[in-house]
């Protein structure tokens, strides 16, 4: 939504494990890192992105050695 600060991934994994989430800037530098408990069956996880100044970004979601990568505008 306009205006809104956060990013929502919902994921359907097959087992429960340790997912990894990375933010770097469009610089390369990373801005966070953190890992997520991960259950099995229906999951979500919600980023708070309302202390980062406006630009670009690359959002890095790794489950069970899956890599997804985004890329995301902040305005």
């Amino acid at each position: 939504t306009s205006g809104s600060s956060t990013l929502s991934f919902d994921y359907l994994p097959s087992s429960g494990t340790t997912g990894y989430i990375k933010i770097s800037n469009a610089s390369g530098t990373l801005m966070q890192s953190y890992s997520i408990q991960i259950n099995s069956g229906s999951n979500s996880t919600t980023i708070n992105l309302s202390g980062y100044p406006n630009g670009v970004y690359y959002i890095e979601l790794m489950i069970s050695n899956i890599v997804y990568r985004f890329a995301l505008v902040k305005v």
